[in-house]
């Protein structure tokens, strides 16, 4: 699944990016695994941020479950 392109009237700003060789390794790995480029991934990982963080501001848990729905890890995010 792709992050939405963001439409011809959205202002991009263009930003650089500090990571460890191993953080840069994870992201070519995913970019080849998904098809989506650095930028569709960055965009994919700040909904996913926003969607955890707004989660938890309601009082909620991030759950992973089995693909039967029997609860495995609770996903927890340092700093958060």
């Amino acid at each position: 699944m792709a992050a939405s392109v963001p439409s011809l009237k959205t202002k991009i700003n263009r930003i650089n990016l500090n990571l460890s060789s191993s953080a840069r390794a994870d992201i070519d790995r995913l970019s080849e695994e998904t098809g989506n480029t650095i930028t569709e991934l960055v965009r994919l990982a700040l909904s996913l941020l926003k969607v955890v963080i707004e989660e938890k501001r309601k009082g909620n848990k991030l759950i992973i479950t089995s693909s039967d729905g029997t609860p495995q890890t609770q996903l927890v995010i340092p700093g958060l």
